[in-house]
């Protein structure tokens, strides 16, 4: 779905909207979706021609996995509607309209954030973000199922993990563990074949 591919590309997406008045062949408008996980950008890359009408491509950039979607028009789109995608990373949020959709839209929402963005570790569901106003706002929408996130804050020192550097300064730590575990589990949950095994796991020791 649309609002799927919107969390997805809000936890790991570029979008590019460079034009060039004088010369059309150096305009380069296009969606950029980075993942060491091939199996999971092939199932963004189906997602995206229902959800967009647009053919994905995968390509292996840098020694990392990319899917481009190359559409003037998702660009437009986006840029409309979800402008918070063309911010960088600390400048990220959830768009307030996103508030006023169905509840299943919202769960396609954040499946589609924490399928890109979330990790298990141990016993929780989690993820890291540099932008406080975006930990906020998931933080807020999970809590419409009385899932409970705890937010952490510290300095995190320059690092690369799962194959993306992260840069020096302060981030934000959103943890799910024990019921709330299982709450996201059962509204929420992720497409991610992966993801989803590691999360039947972990309820399954709750």
């Amino acid at each position: 779905s649309e609002a799927y591919l919107i969390g997805v590309i809000l936890g790991d997406g570029y979008v590019s909207t460079a034009v060039d008045l004088e010369d059309s062949q150096k305009n380069s408008r296009f969606v950029m979706i980075t993942d060491e996980n091939e199996e999971r950008l092939r199932y963004y890359a189906d997602c995206a021609a229902p959800a967009f009408g647009v053919r994905g491509l995968i390509r292996e950039r840098s020694e990392r996995q990319r899917l481009y979607l190359n559409s003037i028009n998702l660009v437009d789109f986006l840029s409309r509607l979800f402008p918070s995608v063309l911010k960088k990373s600390p400048k990220r949020y959830v768009e307030p309209s996103l508030f006023l959709q169905a509840p299943n839209v919202r769960a396609a929402f954040l499946r589609g954030f924490f399928d890109a963005e979330g990790t298990l570790a141990g016993h929780a569901v989690e993820f890291l973000t540099s932008s406080l106003q975006l930990a906020k706002q998931v933080k807020l929408m999970l809590s419409y199922w009385g899932i409970r996130a705890r937010l952490q804050t510290y300095w995190q020192e320059s690092h690369r993990i799962a194959g993306k550097i992260l840069k020096e300064g302060e981030y934000y730590r959103l943890i799910l563990n024990g019921k709330d575990a299982l709450l996201f589990s059962k509204h929420i949950g992720f497409s991610c074949r992966t993801k989803q095994r590691k999360l039947e796991q972990l309820v399954l020791q709750e």
